[in-house]
């Protein structure tokens, strides 16, 4: 969360997801959404220091990360192609929406994973 003079002005979430290896073996990782900044402090670099955050903390535990998102507003943020990774939501389909950020160089070595995410309830 991100706040000035007391008031939030955005926050990121995050949903505990993972991907499972052909031989069945799962590695847990994250996807984040939404990313939300207030429309006045939208361009100022809110949404930048709150990903580099959660990065960080993600990072610390062990995580990487999985998105949907235009390729446009994060692949500047280190996010590449699923398909690189040999990563796909089913068969051998690689969305192009579909961007992957490695936390920890070599943890994601190539081998193919399929990727779910687990369920989110709201009451």
């Amino acid at each position: 969360m991100a706040e000035q003079d007391g008031r939030i002005i955005g926050n990121v979430m995050y949903t505990r997801s993972h991907l499972t290896y052909e031989t069945g073996k799962e590695k847990e990782i994250l996807t984040f959404g939404p990313l939300a900044v207030l429309p006045g402090y939208q361009r100022m670099g809110v949404g930048r220091a709150l990903l580099e955050r959660s990065f960080e903390i993600a990072r610390n535990m062990g995580y990487d990360v999985i998105i949907f998102g235009s390729p446009a507003n994060y692949i500047t943020r280190g996010f590449k192609s699923c398909r690189k990774f040999n990563i796909c939501p089913e068969g051998d389909i690689f969305p192009t929406a579909m961007l992957v950020k490695e936390l920890k160089e070599g943890v994601l070595d190539g081998r193919k994973m399929i990727f779910f995410r687990k369920q989110r309830f709201s009451f």
